[in-house]
């Protein structure tokens, strides 16, 4: 549950009022208690003082007489008899002795009977003065008959009933059980009780008892109890309204001003209306200080808020800035994408910032050769990529000049180390391929490795440890080649990949790379690197790349494509010419369609002219050399359409002339085209030049 300051403040008032009070109050009934006790001890022990005083030898005397009646009767049968109840007590001493009587269901002895009644009431009068004048409860005198160890009541101020039989003792004459005299009781009673030795001529003829009972002391506590409550709660609420006033003039005000306040600061700072809220709090207390300071605060927060706006702004127009830059920086980078008769090539960049010191490059020297680099500068940021832009310039027209590998890493390394005062450097693979011979000259300039996926098999290509780009000058970097084959892959990358890290500072590794490049080996390049991609973010997480990186794979496939069908229709023609498309959507789109023409004739005639109900018909497409092979094979009649154009129609029987005109068409198109007859198979073969 929450409470407001004034609730907890009051709360907290009301509480140590109430603990105050309490102590006082225990304090105070403590102190009050002991005063009580000490006035009644007082009182009993004057009372006694006061009887010693009156008791003269007359009245001694007089006791001593008494003594010498009762005990007669007493030594006659001392020896009492075992009784059941108290009624056959009464009655026993009843019978036996005329003396005694019963009152009010006990024994007692009338001091009629006595010689001389007056000495008793005398004494018994002196007890009943002092029991009153000390607020006592009981006065008696008692003799003890040392040979039997027994205590015998001789005077008690009055005849009093007590319905315990093992105490019932306000009765002269009687006698009861031995006690011990250690413990603090008195022969009738467990009261407290203060007692006076009766000496006539040197010998004790008695004791006299008075017995005080600290129930009237509880009494009086009662009664102080009851007004002493009323008066804690009394005082407890004047307090805490005292309290609860004084907290709210001295604390809660001054704290609820300082709470409005930073609220309708916070309210200005989240609205983006900041503005300073005056604090009115005079106290010279730790509030006022705390009003200050609050005060000191908004004036820091409103300046630091000024000051953030402004950076915020000069950060958005630098982060745009970057933005562009990186843009640009990108726009000077090929397509990620390319691919060529007998080649596809991917690419995949991801810069640490928003501008990144890696690049990768790719262009014709001629037709029969294409470059390809990858490069990493040292360094991150705008420098990284302004140095990154002019190696990839250098590099480019270097090889662009017709100089070999090695002179032009030569060239480009001195160029770079001119005004280089950063001292930067770059890490670059540069490979030049042959696309007739698949023969691959490189030179690896400090850089990473790049994998060869080789029939099923990744391994590092085998490269020269050459020193890095703008490192060293006049470096003589050493040219290596290779030949690669059909379905070869070639996966280069930048550092950025293997050493990427994750929460465990634990590097990616060369061992990740290979597996995932093991694991798809049949898959698309796309998809490599995208697995590679997804692998990388999956071991870093959320952690911030350290490090640009770069991947590019190449790729030497065969560009064949085969269809077979059995009692084709012509709807399977618009099926191969979408597959055709889509394979060799590299070639030049006017040959591409110079293609589709040719599909299209041949086709269209072979199924409509040659339709035995279950013509089988083969059709294969293949580049060697930069030219396309056609070929279409059927097992229908035998018919070679180069001996007789108008023989070879396009379905429409009474239409020669357009039959004539498609065969036409289709040599105009072709390189070259020829027909043979082998095996009761009608055989034609095209080739397009690309």
């Amino acid at each position: 549950m929450k409470f407001k300051i004034r609730t907890k403040i009051i709360l907290l008032g009301a509480s140590l009022s109430f603990i105050l009070m309490l102590v006082a109050f225990i304090l105070s009934f403590n102190i009050y208690r002991d005063r009580l006790k000490s006035d009644l001890n007082q009182s009993v022990q004057e009372s006694l003082n006061n009887l010693k005083a009156d008791f003269n030898d007359d009245l001694k005397n007089d006791l001593k007489a008494i003594k010498d009646i009762v005990q007669p009767i007493y030594d006659s049968d001392p020896d009492e008899p075992e009784f059941e109840d108290l009624q056959d007590r009464l009655n026993y001493y009843q019978n036996k002795y005329d003396a005694f009587y019963v009152k009010e269901g006990t024994l007692g002895m009338s001091y009629d009977k006595l010689n001389n009644k007056t000495r008793y009431l005398n004494i018994s009068g002196m007890l009943s003065q002092m029991v009153i004048n000390s607020d006592g409860k009981i006065a008696y005198i008692t003799y003890k008959d040392e040979a039997r160890n027994r205590e015998i009541i001789l005077v008690d101020f009055q005849y009093q009933l007590n319905n315990d039989v093992g105490t019932s003792s306000r009765i002269l004459g009687s006698y009861f059980a031995a006690r011990d005299e250690d413990n603090n009781e008195s022969p009738i009673s467990i009261n407290y009780y203060k007692k006076l030795d009766i000496i006539l001529d040197g010998n004790l003829i008695g004791t006299v008892y008075l017995e005080y009972d600290e129930h009237l002391v509880e009494n009086n506590l009662e009664y102080f109890f009851k007004t002493e409550i009323i008066a804690l709660g009394i005082a407890v609420v004047i307090l805490v309204i005292v309290y609860a006033v004084l907290a709210h003039l001295t604390v809660v005000k001054n704290i609820t001003k300082l709470h409005k306040a930073t609220e309708q600061f916070t309210v200005s700072l989240q609205e983006g209306n900041i503005k300073k809220i005056e604090i009115d709090v005079k106290s010279k207390d730790e509030l006022g200080e705390l009003g200050k300071k609050i005060s000191l605060m908004e004036d820091e927060m409103i300046d630091y808020t000024n000051r953030l706006a402004l950076d915020a702004k000069e950060k958005m127009r630098i982060n745009t800035e970057l933005n562009l830059a990186s843009q640009i920086q990108l726009a000077t980078l090929p397509s990620p994408s390319f691919k060529i008769a007998n080649l596809s090539l991917q690419a995949l960049i991801k810069p640490a910032k928003a501008v990144g010191g890696d690049f990768y490059d790719y262009f014709y020297l001629d037709d029969d050769h294409l470059a390809f680099v990858i490069s990493d500068v040292s360094g991150k940021g705008i420098s990284a990529a302004l140095f990154m832009m002019r190696a990839k310039e250098l590099i480019r027209n270097k090889l662009l000049a017709k100089l070999s590998l090695k002179d032009a890493c030569f060239e480009v390394n001195n160029n770079l180390l001119i005004n280089n005062e950063a001292g930067l450097f770059i890490t670059s693979f540069i490979g030049i391929l042959n696309l007739k011979t698949l023969e691959l000259k490189y030179v690896n300039a400090g850089h990473e490795k790049p994998y060869l996926i080789k029939n099923g098999v990744v391994k590092k290509l085998d490269c020269q440890a050459n020193f890095v780009l703008g490192g060293l000058e006049d470096f003589e970097y050493q040219e290596e080649k290779i030949k690669l084959e059909t379905n070869d892959r070639l996966f280069m990358f930048t550092d950025g990949l293997n050493e990427a890290i994750n929460i465990e500072k634990e590097e990616f590794g060369y061992q990740r790379i290979e597996q995932i490049l093991l694991e798809n080996k049949d898959n698309d390049i796309e998809i490599v690197l995208k697995k590679l991609d997804n692998g990388l973010q999956e071991f870093t997480k959320d952690l911030d790349a350290f490090d640009d990186v770069t991947m590019v794979i190449l790729e030497l496939e065969k560009n064949n494509l085969k269809f077979s069908y059995h009692g084709p229709k012509l709807d399977v023609i618009d099926e191969i010419m979408e597959k055709v498309n889509s394979k060799y959507g590299f070639i030049d789109k006017k040959r591409l369609s110079e293609i589709g023409i040719i599909l299209d004739e041949i086709l269209n005639n072979a199924i409509s002219y040659e339709n035995v109900g279950n013509l089988q018909l083969n059709l294969s497409l293949e580049i060697l050399d930069n030219n396309l092979k056609i070929i279409l094979e059927t097992d229908g009649k035998e018919f070679n359409p180069l001996e007789n154009d108008d023989k070879y129609i396009t379905g429409i029987d009474d239409e020669l002339s357009v039959g004539g005109f498609g065969i036409k068409l289709v040599k105009n198109l072709s390189d070259d085209i020829k027909y043979e007859r082998f095996n009761n198979h009608n055989i034609l073969t095209i080739i397009k030049h690309l």
